[in-house]
């Protein structure tokens, strides 16, 4: 496969610009070289300045589907070649997208799932339970778990969280989310109880460095010296959730679903959870609605009982539809 320079630069801009994750900027890079290398060379050269007919995105969408690939296979894909041109505006281009005229593929919505409160909270004792053992890296966890918990930010923006950008004082907390757009989030006082006690009697005997979370584990002459990293979040949330036997799957991200559905459960505003989560587009926040539908369904079926079997053979036979 040939690499194009432009695929570089369209990685550091995914990196340094929209701040995604590396397994993201990896998918991404990997679909436009699929997509430039599917062109003839004349054709690529002139897709990395931004000029290429919608037909030919269509037709690369058409051969990987014949390929058998799946709908949310190719609708990665389609995700992928916008933000590529995303790119090129950045650089520049100030033609229209001719993704525009592309429809995108449709795939079945995946289920998102939350912790339910009594989920969360076993989560956080057993992470509490770490850290009253004394150690700094069970300490440094319980507060990272108690960050996921009561404020719904994204694994990165936890990365990059600054000691500057904590204001227990006012109880804020800002981060630097997608797009480079700051959000300033407000903290419940429980939260705010725990960072009082991590910054007086943890931060201080953690590796120096200017963000608010240091890995006291990470290697001091290694990349993440007074920092941590994606991985290590993930394998702590993997852990908690199975030292409280809570089922899985334990996902940084559905610590971020938990937070959403436990406010609109609430009877939080979905405009003021829209702000919370820093969606740009409050359709994205509406998702969680589905789930908290889905409680008033069950409370309904509690009372009223299940639907009888024709009925229920038929609503199965719609959903299938």
């Amino acid at each position: 496969m040939i690499r194009f320079p432009v695929v570089e630069d369209f990685s550091s801009y995914l990196a340094d610009y929209e701040r995604l994750q590396p397994t993201t900027i990896h998918n991404y890079t990997t679909y436009v070289s699929l997509f430039l290398n599917y062109l003839a060379p004349a054709e690529a050269k002139r897709a990395a300045k931004g000029s290429i007919p919608a037909e030919r995105f269509s037709a690369f969408l058409r051969s990987e589907r014949e390929r058998g690939l799946a709908e949310s296979t190719l609708q990665m894909r389609w995700y992928a070649l916008h933000a590529f041109y995303r790119f090129l505006r950045h650089r520049g281009y100030d033609g229209p997208s001719p993704l525009d005229q592309v429809r995108p593929p449709r795939a079945r919505p995946v289920p998102r799932r939350d912790y339910s409160a009594a989920e969360a909270e076993a989560i956080l004792a057993a992470a509490r339970h770490s850290a009253d053992g004394g150690t700094k890296k069970g300490q440094f966890d319980y507060a990272v778990m108690a960050t996921f918990r009561y404020t719904g930010v994204r694994r990165g923006e936890l990365i990059d969280a600054r000691l500057k950008d904590l204001d227990l004082a006012h109880r804020e907390l800002t981060v630097l989310g997608k797009g480079r757009k700051r959000r300033t989030i407000p903290l419940p006082h429980a939260y705010v109880e725990i960072m009082e006690w991590y910054l007086a009697e943890v931060r201080p005997h953690l590796p120096p460095s200017e963000l608010l979370f240091a890995n006291p584990r990470a290697n001091l002459d290694g990349r993440f010296r007074g920092a941590t990293d994606g991985q290590t979040l993930k394998r702590m949330v993997v852990r908690y959730g199975e030292d409280a036997a809570v089922p899985g799957p334990h996902l940084p991200h559905r610590w971020r679903h938990t937070y959403a559905t436990h406010l609109l459960r609430r009877g939080v505003d979905v405009a003021v959870v829209q702000k919370l989560l820093g969606h740009s587009s409050i359709t994205t926040t509406s998702i969680y609605l589905h789930l908290v539908r889905d409680d008033l369904l069950a409370g309904v079926d509690q009372a009223f009982g299940p639907p009888t079997p024709v009925r229920a053979r038929r609503a199965a036979a719609r959903r299938a539809t």
